[in-house]
């Protein structure tokens, strides 16, 4: 069978049968690392199958780059290596795993994983679905682009009221009185928090 282990029995006698053996892929995971793709997202298959096995599952699922018959301590190894370049994010499920997860910038877990991957990892995902993975790269790109808003509209209503309560306008008529840049300064605030809220409608 494609990219199976085979495995024979064989007793004094002679041979008595033969097995393949072959990892079968989740069946969302194409999906996922298609959506990856198009995010910008790189996709590395660290494993420590051999390179047939490897070699099959990473074509089946659509990623073009992987790196077969690695221990855990050689997955945490060539994590740090991509690292040194770039941001890694490790997905991952097993007690094999906790070495990379550490070593990554970002432990993803599975939520059905085992408990040493979980407790190695910074986000659990709650359920046993690549394709959250997607959503997580989508929910932290909304998240820094919210940040980025607030700052900046922050920064803008300071520059133009600050200089309005300090009296820059005095010469043309225009205060601002000790009430009313108290409640400027509460609905700078509330627009603040209103914007960041927004994040709660992300599907």
């Amino acid at each position: 069978a494609d990219g199976a282990a085979v495995i024979y029995t064989a007793d004094e006698d002679g041979l008595l049968g033969a097995f393949a053996v072959a990892d079968t892929p989740r069946p969302e995971s194409k999906e996922a690392i298609a959506e990856l793709s198009r995010l910008g997202v790189r996709s590395v298959m660290l494993t420590g199958d051999a390179a047939q096995a490897a070699e099959h599952i990473a074509e089946t699922v659509g990623v073009s780059e992987f790196h077969a018959s690695l221990s855990p301590a050689g997955k945490g190894e060539k994590i740090r290596e991509i690292s040194a370049v770039e941001k890694v994010a490790m997905v991952g499920d097993g007690i094999n795993d906790a070495l990379p997860l550490v070593a990554a910038d970002i432990g993803i877990a599975m939520g059905r994983g085992s408990d040493v991957a979980i407790e190695s990892c910074d986000v659990v995902l709650r359920r046993d679905d690549v394709r959250d993975v997607v959503k997580l790269v989508r929910l932290g790109r909304l998240t820094l682009r919210k940040v980025r808003e607030n700052l900046f509209w922050a920064l803008i209503y300071n520059c133009i009221c600050i200089p309005i309560a300090a009296g820059a306008l005095t010469g043309l008529g225009v205060t601002l009185s000790p009430m009313m840049a108290s409640a400027a300064m509460a609905l700078s605030s509330l627009t603040v928090v209103l914007n960041a809220l927004t994040i709660r409608y992300f599907h």
